[in-house]
């Protein structure tokens, strides 16, 4: 996998969470289907970093800036994404 690949897959993954932090409000009125409403539960507990940091930097629990905690989780998750699949290429190429 290319550099490029990784960094392209990165930022994908990075702007999916800042996405699905954007919609929370959309996410919060959990399904009644049992399928759906795991996945929901699922992507709201991957989003609370991001709210936890909004909450930090804002000084404030009750009213935080959705758009903060948007870019936190997207820097978050690209970092994430963009160390693991680089240790996953080197780990890959070391065979």
């Amino acid at each position: 996998m290319t550099r490029t690949r990784i960094l392209i897959l990165s930022a994908t993954v990075g702007c999916l969470m800042a996405g699905a932090t954007l919609g929370i409000q959309k996410l919060s009125n959990v399904s009644a289907n049992p399928f759906v409403g795991g996945v929901q539960q699922g992507v709201i507990s991957a989003i609370v970093p991001g709210m936890l940091g909004a909450m930090v930097v804002d000084n404030n629990v009750h009213a935080w800036n959705l758009g903060l905690a948007a870019a936190i989780n997207g820097a978050i998750y690209f970092t994430a994404a963009w160390g693991i699949l680089a240790l996953a290429n080197r780990f890959w190429h070391l065979r």
